[in-house]
C-alpha cells in the first residue's frame, strides 16, 4: 500500500476523527474504561469460557490498548497542525464537540 495514494481529504478526516475522539475521551480515561470492559468480560464469563476464549479476549484487549496508544501518539503529534480552511467539513459531532475542539486550538 502506498500512503501517497490516499486522498488528502481522507487523511484529514481521519486526523480530525482522532483529534475529536481524544478531546471527548482522554487517553487515560480510554485505557481505564477498556480495562473495565476487559475485566467485566472475564468476570461474567468465568464459568462458561474456555482457555482459548480467555486467550482471545486478552489478545483483543492488548491489541486495542496498543491501537489506542498509537492513536494517542498520532494525536499528540497533530496538535500543532491546523487543517486547511474549508478543505474538510466536519459532518458529525455535536456543537459541544466542535466547541471543545475550537477551544483546544486556542
Amino acid at each position: 500500500m502506498n500512503i501517497q495514494n490516499i486522498p488528502d481529504e481522507l487523511l484529514e478526516e481521519l486526523c480530525l476523527e482522532v483529534r475529536f475522539f481524544f478531546l471527548n475521551y482522554p487517553y487515560k480515561q480510554c485505557r481505564k474504561l477498556l480495562w473495565q470492559f476487559y475485566t467485566a468480560s472475564v468476570y461474567h464469563s468465568a464459568d462458561s469460557s474456555s482457555g482459548q476464549e480467555n486467550s482471545n479476549r486478552l489478545f483483543m484487549y492488548e491489541r486495542i490498548e496498543e491501537f489506542l496508544r498509537l492513536l494517542n501518539a498520532l494525536d499528540k503529534k497533530m496538535q500543532g497542525f491546523e487543517p486547511v480552511e474549508g478543505s474538510c467539513e466536519r459532518k458529525r459531532g455535536s456543537d459541544k464537540t466542535r466547541r471543545k475542539a475550537q477551544s483546544a486550538k486556542a
